[in-house]
């Protein structure tokens, strides 16, 4: 594997060498270079390309601006990161146009070695070039939606209250509704009726109620920008609810359930992207697959060059999630790829969505033989195999339908 190359467009008062220090003894997994002006940077970019450029916008930040939206479009496999103050953090709304992800500046090097691996993780795990440059240019999907930048701001807080939360959601209506819909299903097994969203960040989490601002918001998003033709986004939305509510229930690690709702929430968002950048392919791609007798993401790869699990899960590094989340959005269809034989998050995630599949709103559409795609050798490999009529009478009766 090659070592990354991060180019970083620094600040002559920046903390960033200062953090990145120790981080220059880890050769092997990247080299950092410094410059202090823009048009270094691109001098460097066009004859050296970079993997990766951070840009401090703590200095000169019109011209870096600028430089963002240069690269963008001269160099779309680069990823974009801006670092802004801590002290300012709405100075970068206006960078997420042009940035992959915009940040506080990060000052400690433990902080930055986890924004590094993260980024080179999204690099190694995802080589195919010309998803690089989809995503890297994909106008059409929004940026990170505001309200989910809000509440990730706010529960950064020591001191966050639940009642901010609830304000930040409610400024919403139409978010708001669909949470309480959501959380008073059957999918999230609650004993008691809720009846504001106060409530329902008391009860469900701070981190579910973001994650699901996050789908609804991107869903909605998408509904306003592009024909989404024969692609049934409320059905798509239930699945992705269903789907979570499986992998929380079946993941064996407690701990790891909300990670396993939230990554298989977001599961199928490439979707949306394809959607968008793929217009009106969505429904020939699904055809083929069911005359074929194969796998959507294969037919996927055979025709694009990407799958919408790539493609989701490239984006959802890029807006910062965690690592568990992005890597079994990546690999929910193929679960050995992660590298693990032990059944966690991934191996939940893929349970869930076929299972999903079987019993929830695409289950007429689904093939003849239900388990074509799912990995059974890995499931026996994890010995979780004997579970899986248990998992789907759950799942049924989630739906509310039986076998």
């Amino acid at each position: 594997m090659r070592t990354a190359r991060i180019l970083i467009l620094d600040a002559p008062t920046s903390t960033l060498r200062e953090a990145c220090a120790p981080l220059a003894a880890e050769a092997a997994r990247w080299s950092l270079l410094f410059v202090e002006k823009a048009d270094e940077a691109l001098r460097e970019l066009a004859g050296n390309p970079a993997d990766v450029l951070i840009a401090d916008l703590g200095h000169r930040a019109g011209e870096r601006h600028k430089l963002l939206e240069e690269v963008k479009h001269r160099f779309p496999a680069v990823v974009r990161l801006a670092f802004v103050d801590r002290a300012q953090p709405d100075a970068g709304v206006d960078l997420l146009s042009v940035a992959h992800q915009v940040l506080a500046r990060p000052d400690r090097a433990d902080d930055m070695r986890d924004l590094l691996t993260r980024t080179c993780f999204l690099r190694t795990l995802i080589a195919n070039q010309r998803l690089q440059e989809i995503v890297g240019d994909i106008n059409a999907l929004p940026a990170v939606p505001p309200i989910y930048t809000a509440l990730t701001r706010a529960l950064g807080k020591s001191n966050v209250e639940m009642k901010e939360v609830g304000q930040i959601v409610g400024q919403d209506p139409g978010v708001t509704a669909k949470i309480l819909q959501v959380v008073n299903s059957a999918l999230l097994g609650l004993s008691r009726r809720i009846s504001n969203i106060d409530e329902a960040v008391v009860y469900v989490g701070t981190n579910m109620i973001r994650h699901l601002v996050l789908l609804q918001e991107v869903f909605a998003a998408v509904e306003k920008k592009v024909d989404l033709g024969q692609l049934d986004l409320n059905a798509l939305q239930q699945h992705s609810f269903l789907s979570a509510s499986v992998a929380a229930r079946i993941i064996p690690e407690r701990s790891m359930a909300n990670e396993a709702f939230t990554a298989a929430l977001l599961h199928d968002i490439g979707e949306l992207i394809f959607a968008l950048k793929f217009p009106g392919k969505s429904a020939p791609l699904r055809a083929t697959a069911l005359q074929e007798g194969l796998a959507l993401h294969v037919v996927e790869e055979q025709q694009c060059g990407v799958t919408h699990a790539e493609l989701g899960a490239y984006l959802m590094g890029l807006w910062g999630l965690p690592f568990a989340v992005v890597q079994a959005v990546a690999y929910h269809h193929e679960p050995r790829r992660a590298g693990r034989s032990r059944f966690g998050i991934v191996g939940a995630v893929h349970v869930a969505e076929h299972i999903a599949d079987e019993v929830g709103p695409f289950a007429a559409l689904r093939m003849a033989d239900a388990e074509v795609s799912m990995d059974l050798g890995y499931l026996d490999g994890a010995k979780v195999l004997d579970r899986l009529p248990e998992w789907r009478a759950m799942a049924a009766s989630l739906s509310g339908t039986r076998d």
